[in-house]
């Protein structure tokens, strides 16, 4: 159940069920919808407008394409709550399947992972505490294939190459920032380490987080709709900017403004393709994993 007023509107994001496109980009910040929707066209602003909460939901084109953007917050109990909101406010009318790609940045956890690269998640560690309450640890965090694939062929097209500046595998997210990142900050310091020191092993990309809630309450909507007989589905992905070396380089330097020109425009593109995808439209897509 979502809270929703006397008026239809949810609670905390102020949309109203129908409001929300089928295709949906989604960022951690207010600042960052507004620099997607300066690409779209005729950008209409919905739900509260960010008067409450700081959640800004934006309508608009890109090429034809009907997409909102809308920022999540920090975090995936910020995140699971938004997201419940904008996927039972999504107009299945216009398709019966939505896409939503996560457009955010992360931290390296790899040496050969710079600062500037792209992440494309392909399952995600789920180190956080809001998903447990959802579905027990062992349950995977896993994207949609065709959306992974969208936007690996939309950083392409942007200028990306896999293992030169595009990294493509198992990222990380976590609920504590600063406990994680600097195991000295909390009360079990040791592990906390060797939590880091064994996830570095195994090869995982980045950390971030917000991601697994995406892909849990993704297949448990479309579980339940399944169930039903109703035809929707939801389909995930994620595109994260690396903006924090991995610990032991530039110690220095926490983090750099990098330009997020670059991730605004492989989300959007990762929509077009997914639309396309949506409407059995191929062309483009063979040999795909030659070309990467």
């Amino acid at each position: 159940m979502i809270f929703r007023d006397e008026e239809g509107r949810c609670y905390h994001t102020g949309i109203k069920k129908g409001e929300v496109n089928p295709y949906i980009l989604t960022g951690g910040s207010p600042g960052r919808v507004k620099k997607v929707a300066s690409y779209l066209k005729k950008p209409v602003m919905i739900g509260k407008q960010g008067e409450e909460r700081g959640i800004l939901a934006i309508n608009g084109f890109y090429n034809e394409v009907p997409v909102t953007v809308v920022n999540t917050g920090m975090g995936t109990p910020s995140a699971s709550i938004v997201l419940r909101e904008i996927i039972d406010s999504i107009d299945f009318g216009k398709k019966s399947k939505a896409t939503i790609i996560r457009i955010g940045t992360c931290g390296s956890l790899q040496k050969y992972v710079k600062v500037g690269n792209i992440v494309v998640s392909t399952g995600c560690v789920r180190d956080d505490g809001t998903t447990r309450l959802i579905i027990h640890d062992e349950y995977p965090a896993v994207p949609d294939l065709k959306t992974t694939i969208s936007i690996l062929l939309a950083a392409k097209n942007v200028g990306y190459r896999v293992r030169e500046n595009l990294w493509v595998g198992i990222t990380h997210s976590k609920s504590e920032l600063y406990g994680f990142e600097t195991p000295l900050l909390s009360a079990v310091p040791e592990e906390l380490e060797n939590r880091l020191k064994a996830f570095k092993r195994m090869g995982v990309l980045a950390t971030e987080m917000e991601f697994p809630i995406f892909t849990v309450l993704a297949d448990m909507y479309n579980a339940e709709w399944l169930e039903k007989g109703k035809p929707y589905r939801v389909n995930v992905g994620c595109a994260l900017l690396v903006v924090s070396p991995v610990k032991g380089e530039a110690e220095h330097v926490q983090f750099r403004k990098t330009s997020q020109e670059d991730l605004i425009q492989i989300g959007l593109k990762a929509m077009e393709n997914a639309s396309r995808l949506d409407e059995g439209k191929f062309e483009g897509f063979k040999g795909l994993l030659y070309a990467l």
